[in-house]
């Protein structure tokens, strides 16, 4: 991720939908056909800079941030468990006046976005999903993350933990192949601005606790029930989630499309091989999967 990417991501500004309890905070770039980049956890919407940049001459691309990150603003009504996340962006996809589009998520981001597609079917064309959870398989800490986000002052807690570069350092040390990528843009986009504002700190602990084991397990019965056309992108040197698992929960969709594996790239292989990741979902919306 440079700067300039994110710089550019900027002059486009943010916008504001309503619905669901929250105040969605989103972006509008590029033209054509929509498409809705949909993140994963603890990251935002600042994440597809590189991506959109590669997309907008050829999509126009929504890109929100959703309830508990970034800048969208939530209220007592807010549910963040993912079932009620996927019926906020359907919300949010029918009050945009989007009556076909394609879906591009990762990570928790991509589970949500699963569960979108099945309840939103005849809007819904096509899915692309990058390294995100699988039936069966824990991520490793998360489960103690989410555990330890139940106690008292937990955003407060987390809030002081990943302002120490080190600790900072070990505790997403399997998001980039590439550590050098850990500093620079994207920490001071996308990770410092959470840890100054207890406020956001605060969304992303509720955000988490939205996440329930067994909706990401019954996940093995939605593949099957998937009709659109889906394509896997992996970074094969993920540990988070990892190849062998995704390779075997491949075999669960109904209409898979095809599953690419890069090498030399982790959890967010869509900032760290933006060009190339761009190219395989360009040729795969573009080309008619009937």
């Amino acid at each position: 991720m440079q700067q300039s990417d994110i710089e550019w991501f900027k002059q486009h500004p943010t916008q504001f939908c309503a619905v669901a309890g929250s105040n969605i905070a989103y972006r509008v770039i590029g033209q054509g056909d929509p498409v809705l980049l949909v993140h994963g956890w603890p990251f935002n919407s600042l994440t597809y800079a590189p991506l959109a940049r590669h997309l907008a001459d050829h999509y126009t691309c929504y890109i929100p941030d959703l309830p508990g990150s970034g800048q969208t603003k939530c209220s007592l009504q807010t549910d963040y468990t993912f079932p009620a996340q996927a019926q906020t962006l359907k919300a949010f996809t029918t009050a945009l006046g989007l009556r076909q589009y394609d879906v591009v998520a990762h990570d928790t981001g991509a589970s949500i976005s699963r569960l979108l597609a099945v309840a939103d079917p005849d809007h819904l064309r096509k899915l692309v999903l990058f390294n995100t959870e699988i039936p069966g398989q824990r991520p490793p800490d998360i489960p103690l993350v989410k555990a330890l986000m139940k106690l008292p002052f937990s955003a407060e807690i987390f809030r002081f933990f990943f302002s120490l570069d080190a600790l900072y350092k070990h505790s997403f040390r399997n998001v980039f192949y590439d550590r050098a990528l850990l500093s620079g843009a994207f920490k001071a986009n996308v990770i410092t601005p959470q840890l100054t504002d207890l406020t956001a700190m605060r969304g992303l602990v509720r955000y988490l606790r939205g996440l329930e084991w067994s909706v990401i397990d019954g996940l093995r019965d939605v593949h099957s029930q998937l009709q659109q056309p889906t394509l896997l992108i992996w970074g094969a040197d993920d540990p988070t989630f990892p190849l062998s698992h995704a390779r075997e929960m491949s075999t669960q969709f109904a209409n898979l499309d095809g599953f690419i594996e890069i090498p030399q790239a982790k959890l967010l292989v869509y900032i760290e091989r933006a060009a190339e990741v761009a190219l395989h979902i360009l040729r795969f919306l573009q080309h008619d999967n009937r």
